[in-house]
C-alpha cells in the first residue's frame, strides 16, 4: 500500500551561543534598517517545502508548522530584541522548555500528520523526542531508530565536562559540549552540571533511552565523531575510564555504533551489518545535517568536528535506503540542525555549503520508498 509523508516544520532555535545570538540580532536590525524583508524565508521548512525533488514532490503532503514563541526562532521578530538575550535561552533550556515544545511536536504530529508517515525538518535536535514520543503512542510494535549525527547526543553532561577536566590536568586538547562553547574551558559546580541535564539538543537521545521509547537494541548511531578513541583503553583516568565505560555499557545493551573514523576504514560494512542485525522492520531515521560538518555542510549550528564528505554521506543513504527493498518500512524521518542563515553559502571554490544537495538527495530517497 501506496503511503504519504506529512511534512511539517519545527523552527525551533534556541541555542544559547553568542556567536548565533549576534547573528540573529544582526537579522533583527537589518529587520528594522528595512534591509531585508519580512517575507524572508523563515526557517528550513519554508525552503525544502518549496523546493523538493520534482521526481517524488506528489508523494509528499505540506502540512504546515508547529507554532513556536517567535524569540525562539531562527529569525526572530524585530521586536523581539530586548527578550532575546544569552541569559533568557540558558534559562528556557535549564527549566525544561525543550520538553514543552517537544510536547507540542508530539502533538502536532498525533492531531495533524497522523495517518501520514512523520517528516520533520528543523533546527533543534531535542524536537525529535517529540517526533519519537508520538510514534511510541501510536505504534504497536517496536520501531528502530537510526540516528546520523556527528555527536552522540546520549552522553551525560556530567562525563563530557569531565573530559574537559582531564584535558585541564593533561594539558590536553579537548573540545566542549556545544551548549558551553561560549567558554573554551568552562568551570561548573556539580550542581551547574544537573541543571543542564533537562531536554536539550545535546541528550535527546539519552532521554529517549531513560524513558523506553527506543530498545537499546533498535539503535544505530551512525557517524558519530566521540566515539571513544583505542587510546581511551589504556588510560587509567578515572574520568576517561568513565567516558568509555559508558558507551561500552551501551554496547552491551544492543545500542549499534558507527563511527566517523570507522565509516573513513571501512565504508559502509557496519551499516550493512547492523541493519541485517536489527530486529525492528519499522525505521524512523533522523538526519542531523552536522554528519557534514566542515566538510560538506556549513550550514548547521554545530561546526566542532569535521564531518564526511559528500560522497560517503551519499553512499551512506544509498546503503541505508537500499533495507527497505529487504522488508523494512519507514515509520518517519526528520532532518534537523539546519543553519537557515548560512544555507547554500559559499566562502571559496574549495569550502561550499551543500546541505541542500544533501537534504534533496535524503528527501528523494524518503520519496521512494514510501
Amino acid at each position: 500500500m501506496e503511503h504519504k509523508v506529512g511534512l511539517f516544520g519545527v523552527g525551533f532555535d534556541p541555542l544559547p551561543s553568542n556567536q548565533a545570538l549576534l547573528i540573529k540580532h544582526a537579522y533583527m536590525q537589518a529587520l528594522v534598517l528595512g534591509k531585508i524583508a519580512p517575507t524572508d524565508l523563515k526557517d528550513p521548512y519554508a525552503f525544502f517545502s518549496n523546493n523538493l525533488p520534482q521526481t517524488v514532490s506528489g508523494k509528499f503532503d505540506l502540512i504546515g508548522r508547529v507554532s513556536i514563541p517567535t524569540w525562539l526562532q531562527s529569525k526572530p521578530r524585530a521586536n523581539d530584541s530586548f527578550e532575546l538575550t544569552l541569559e533568557s535561552l540558558i534559562s528556557f533550556m535549564k527549566t525544561g522548555g525543550c520538553l514543552s515544545i517537544a510536547d507540542k511536536v508530539r502533538d502536532f504530529i498525533v492531531e495533524e500528520v497522523f495517518p501520514r508517515i512523520p517528516g520533520m525538518i528543523g533546527v533543534d535536535h531535542s524536537s525529535t523526542y517529540g517526533a519519537i514520543s508520538a510514534l511510541k503512542q501510536d505504534e504497536e510494535e517496536d520501531i528502530g531508530l537510526v540516528v546520523i549525527d556527528s555527536h552522540f547526543d546520549a552522553v551525560p553532561m556530567a562525563l563530557r565536562y569531565g573530559l574537559i577536566e582531564y584535558a585541564k590536568k593533561t594539558d590536553s586538547i579537548a573540545i566542549p559540549p556545544d551548549l558551553l562553547s561560549n567558554e573554551a574551558y568552562p568551570n561548573l559546580s556539580s550542581s551547574e552540571i544537573k541543571k543542564w541535564g533537562k531536554l536539550n539538543p545535546e541528550n535527546f537521545l539519552l532521554h529517549i533511552l531513560e524513558q523506553k521509547l527506543i530498545d537499546p537494541k533498535n539503535l544505530i548511531v551512525l557517524g558519530i565523531s566521540d566515539y571513544p578513541p583505542d587510546a581511551y583503553a589504556e588510560s587509567n583516568d578515572p574520568q576517561v575510564r568513565d567516558y568509555l565505560n559508558y558507551f561500552r555499557s551501551l554496547e552491551e545493551q544492543g545500542v549499534s555504533f558507527i563511527s566517523k573514523s570507522s565509516i573513513d576504514a571501512n565504508g559502509m560494512r557496519g551499516l550493512e551489518e547492523a541493519l541485517q542485525n536489527l530486529n525492528a522492520r519499522r525505521l524512523y531515521i533522523s538526519l542531523d545535517i552536522d554528519i557534514g560538518s566542515l566538510s560538506s555542510v556549513y550550514a548547521c549550528r554545530f561546526l566542532s568536528n569535521i564531518g564526511l564528505s559528500i560522497d560517503k554521506i551519499e553512499d551512506m543513504f544509498q546503503t541505508l535506503f537500499s533495507s527497505f527493498s529487504n522488508g523494512k518500512e519507514l515509520a518517519g524521518f526528520d532532518i534537523m540542525e539546519i543553519d537557515i542563515h548560512k544555507l547554500g553559502i559559499s566562502i571559496d571554490d574549495s569550502h561550499i555549503d551543500r546541505t541542500i544537495e544533501i537534504c534533496r538527495s535524503f528527501l528523494e530517497l524518503v520519496g521512494r520508498v514510501v
